[in-house]
């Protein structure tokens, strides 16, 4: 992760909540490699009644968007090189890639699926991601200090699934707590940098980079373990903060930088699959793309339905939404709810029933009634995880807290990092070696290289 990210969401962090000052103020992340702001045209596809959870049910989804929907014929692909982007999640890429190895010796142009490049999404990435820091730093039980279970149990956090936890309430606490911790830190270290932003916030680079050694410090002072988890947690949500800053700006260029640090994370909290998945997307960006195919890949990862800047968003989001409408708001009833009516009727549609929906109170000029509601204020919540903390001594110089130690947790980015070196980077790099005329897309999914 580099410092300028951690500068900007810890700044970030800080600066929402005090009064705005030239030397409290956000460190701007510079722009790398920016998508150009245009609303993205999207043509949704008729449903299918498929079973996508095998790999047959997969080549029937293939064969019924290229053949069926879009109408392309045999000799289309027989006429030059075809390459074609196919959208998924984890399980949908490796059963694809599964797929192109028994596929392989195949004559015919479609039949081989050479023209077949599956792509994981950004959403499900998130997703995963979220859920692997939450499990990381929850902690035994709400009695372990400065665990997201103690933070659970303060905040009252009403139907929160501690054992399947949604993406959207727990990204929110992970925030929360991110906040809460950023606040601690500027509370005991800014009087020492004369409230400097720039200067506390390498400070607090340098407390988190000094746990590579065996003496961790924190302003000069030896870290507890329960300080040593808290750093833990800022870093590993400075990475997820900034794939989510940088998928919204639409910034490509980020988004290169931060994925290697997520495939280290992926392996340091057990998500080995995920892991081979991002190493293997890695080295085609770095050793077997060009540079234009690189931008066509990750460019189709990303949708701006609105057209404006700061609004892109993962396309599997996009398509998560649409998913919903089909399902709820737009979905047939009675008589009619049968999946020809849904395909034929309903599913290629969703989009201009919801530009009906929107145009029609100003049509009828009747009162816009809006239903979007208004994110509440997390200030209290920070507030009290703030006050938490600093009872417990956590980041903070005084201890009030009786309570013992917490074991240290995982450190998801050093521990993913010897496993790649160990396991999966090792035999990665000697397969790509010997198959260097294959794809190495068709070689991993012959033979999974990260140890489970």
């Amino acid at each position: 992760m580099t410092r300028a990210a951690c500068r900007t969401h810890l700044s970030t962090a800080i600066s929402q909540f005090l009064p705005r000052s030239p030397s409290v103020c956000v460190i701007p992340m510079p722009a790398i490699d920016v998508l150009k702001v245009v609303k993205t045209k999207t043509f949704p596809l008729p449903t299918m009644k498929i079973d996508e959870s095998t790999i047959a049910g997969n080549l029937a989804v293939l064969e019924n968007i290229t053949k069926i929907d879009l109408g392309l014929s045999d000799e289309w692909f027989s006429k030059t090189t075809r390459d074609i982007i196919v959208a998924g999640d984890q399980m949908t890429v490796s059963r694809l890639l599964s797929l192109k190895v028994h596929r392989m010796v195949e004559s015919d142009p479609f039949g081989s699926l050479g023209w077949v490049h599956p792509t994981f999404q950004l959403f499900h990435l998130q997703m995963t991601l979220c859920s692997t820091i939450y499990k990381t730093h929850l902690g035994a039980d709400a009695n372990t200090p400065g665990s997201l279970a103690s933070f659970i149990s303060l905040l009252a956090s009403k139907g929160f699934n501690t054992d399947k936890p949604e993406y959207k309430p727990t990204s929110e606490l992970l925030k929360i707590v991110f906040d809460a911790m950023s606040m601690v830190l500027w509370e005991d270290l800014h009087t020492s940098v004369e409230s400097d932003m720039t200067r506390f916030v390498d400070l607090v680079i340098y407390a988190i980079a000094s746990l590579q050694h065996a003496n961790p410090l924190l302003n000069g002072r030896p870290c507890t373990p329960a300080d040593i988890n808290a750093l833990l947690f800022l870093r590993d949500m400075i990475v997820f903060i900034e794939l989510s800053a940088a998928i919204k700006a639409g910034d490509l260029g980020r988004i290169r930088c931060v994925l290697p640090t997520v495939a280290l994370m992926m392996h340091g909290g057990g998500n080995s699959k995920y892991a081979l998945e991002l190493l293997r997307f890695l080295h085609g960006m770095r050793h077997l793309w060009t540079r234009e195919w690189e931008h066509r890949v990750l460019s189709s990862m990303l949708v701006n339905p609105k057209g404006i800047p700061q609004a892109w968003m993962p396309t599997d989001m996009y398509q998560e939404i649409i998913n919903f409408l089909l399902k709820a708001t737009h979905a047939a009833k009675g008589p009619n709810a049968s999946w020809d009516y849904l395909r034929e009727q309903i599913s290629t549609n969703v989009e201009i029933f919801q530009t009906i929906a929107r145009n029609f109170e100003r049509e009828i000029e009747t009162k816009y009634n809006s239903t979007a509601h208004k994110k509440p204020s997390t200030k209290e919540d920070v507030e009290l995880v703030r006050d938490n903390l600093q009872f417990c001594g956590i980041l903070w110089a005084s201890k009030q807290d009786t309570r013992p130690s917490p074991s240290v947790v995982v450190d998801l980015q050093t521990v993913g990092a010897h496993k790649m070196a160990e396991s999966a980077i090792a035999c990665f790099l000697r397969k790509s070696d010997s198959y260097d005329t294959v794809d190495m897309e068709e070689v991993e999914a012959n033979d999974h290289v990260v140890a489970e």
